[in-house]
């Protein structure tokens, strides 16, 4: 590896957090170049035709040179289990084989990430230790949406009791809705009907004060399940086996898949759907077949249903039993 490229820093762990033993091993933290050759990145790395860059080749055969005894990915995903080559038992010719071989690969891995966890450990047989996904904050609305909800609560209290207040109050809605551009967000035109564009203008302002975004970064090692993250790692170093746990998103009802820290597998046919995913998507094809009846004032004749593998894995399959609650309605 050219000097200019390898640029090390030596870590210091915390006393608590790994083996005395461990301790006298030889740690270091390069940071890998891009596989991508162009400004157009994001495309290049699931692109399997596209062979790394030199620089990327060069920077594994070095670790390979150092007589590494394991290599921790760090940041979920990574580029070398996309790299070319067969989807599964890959061979001396695939790039991921070819740049790590016999490297023991430790990965850990957002434990809502199912999916791509399962591409880790299919391509470069990596251990993927779960971590927890960056904590979850309540939304609030912005000043420029709190009038806008004001004049829906007073809407809501005036329906069906003072008609011209209604009337009044729709087209002060509307101008509201118009001025923050909630309407062009919605595709609403101007000549809406009233009955069309307050629903969607409440459940836009709704939906949005009661969403929920993540928080900064979760630190792998801290937290609720900070100590078995680290448990893992350590054990994965050791060459102790890590035991098994499922993925999916803590905070889709799937309790199961705490404590993080454990070797992350997709999914258990046995267990799909889920309960807590079975109740949820009934709830879900309830609140469509509301809402289509609210805005149309009639039931929906037909309705298509699409189910994600991706989803599916994180939400323990409720997208599967969405599509099937709905039609049963």
């Amino acid at each position: 590896m050219p000097g200019a490229r390898r640029k090390t820093i030596h870590l210091s762990m915390a006393a608590d957090s790994i083996s005395p033993r461990s301790c006298a091993a030889r740690r270091s933290l390069p940071c890998s170049p891009s596989a991508a050759r162009s400004k157009i990145a994001g495309n290049d790395y699931h692109d399997l035709s596209r062979t790394p860059r030199h620089s990327y080749v060069a920077f594994y055969l070095w670790l390979k040179s150092q007589i590494a005894d394991a290599v921790i990915h760090m940041g979920a995903h990574g580029t070398l289990e996309w790299l070319p080559g067969k989807s599964v038992a890959l061979s001396d010719e695939c790039w991921p084989e070819a740049l790590t071989g016999e490297l023991p690969v430790i990965y850990p891995f957002i434990v809502n990430d199912p999916g791509e966890a399962a591409q880790a450990k299919r391509r470069i047989g990596a251990v993927t230790i779960g971590h927890l996904p960056p904590p979850l904050a309540d939304s609030t609305l912005p000043e420029n949406l709190i009038r806008l909800e004001q004049l829906l609560d007073e809407y809501s209290t005036a329906d069906g009791l003072d008609p011209a207040r209604r009337g009044r109050l729709v087209a002060a809605i509307r101008d509201e809705a118009r001025a923050a551009e909630v309407e062009h967000d919605l595709g609403l035109s101007a000549s809406a009907t009233p009955a069309e564009a307050i629903p969607r203008i409440d459940r836009f302002v709704c939906d949005l004060k009661e969403s929920q975004f993540g928080d900064g970064l979760h630190v792998f090692g801290r937290g609720a399940c900070g100590a078995e993250e680290r448990c893992a790692l350590i054990d994965a170093l050791s060459g102790r086996r890590v035991a098994p746990g499922p993925a999916g998103s803590p905070f889709r009802g799937r309790g199961d898949v705490l404590p993080t820290g454990r070797n992350l597998f997709a999914v258990d046919p046995r267990a799909v759907p889920t309960r807590a995913a079975h109740a949820q998507g009934i709830r879900l094809a309830e609140e469509l077949l509301r809402r289509h009846l609210q805005d149309h004032g009639d039931w929906p004749r037909g309705i298509v249903s699409r189910s994600l593998g991706f989803g599916d894995h994180a939400n323990g399959g409720r997208g599967v039993c969405d599509g099937l609650a709905s039609r049963r309605h």
